[in-house]
């Protein structure tokens, strides 16, 4: 059973340690450097110090599974009530419905319209949000050429604007 457990401050560690996993994964497509302790260091302390923001273990039978981090910071100059900003399966739990339920649980939980950018070089990522979202919403968008989308390696993100119900 998937659930979403909201995370605390006293928690913060533990996402530290999962952010680190995720920055690594995608640096393959941005090109993040690590810095001299060998470390990524995300950027932790804004995630609780902000009310719009929302964070979520994703857990499966009690296992931690992913995380998801939400806000309503705009991805694209397009109003919106919330965007997706992280969202990370681990290996374990990949291919197995895991972050579809997640994200399905979220999107319900969150109803309204949406904002979410993905690096056009992460396939599986695209193809991952694209089907769930043309699910949620048959008559979503792609924005791809939006210089506000760019990511550190200077690609500019694809974004998916919808609405959920």
């Amino acid at each position: 059973m998937v659930i979403l457990e909201e995370i605390s401050i006293d928690d913060k560690a533990t996402l530290e340690n999962l952010l680190e996993k995720y920055i690594y994964e995608f640096s393959q497509y941005t090109q993040a450097k690590v810095e001299k302790d060998g470390l990524f260091h995300y950027r932790v302390d804004d995630i609780f110090n902000d009310k719009n923001r929302y964070s979520y273990f994703i857990k499966v039978d009690g296992e931690l599974a992913g995380f998801a981090l939400i806000n309503n910071f705009l991805e694209i100059n397009i109003s919106t009530d919330k965007t997706m900003y992280e969202f990370f399966i681990t290996y374990p739990f990949r291919r197995k419905g895991i972050g579809r339920q997640a994200a399905y649980q979220i999107f319900k939980q969150f109803c309204g319209s949406w904002q979410l950018k993905y690096h056009p070089q992460n396939k599986s990522s695209e193809k991952f949000w694209n089907k769930i979202v043309s699910e949620i919403d048959s008559n979503y968008k792609i924005i791809t050429n939006e210089q506000m989308a760019v990511y550190p390696d200077g690609t500019i993100g694809h974004v998916l604007l919808f609405e959920s119900h």
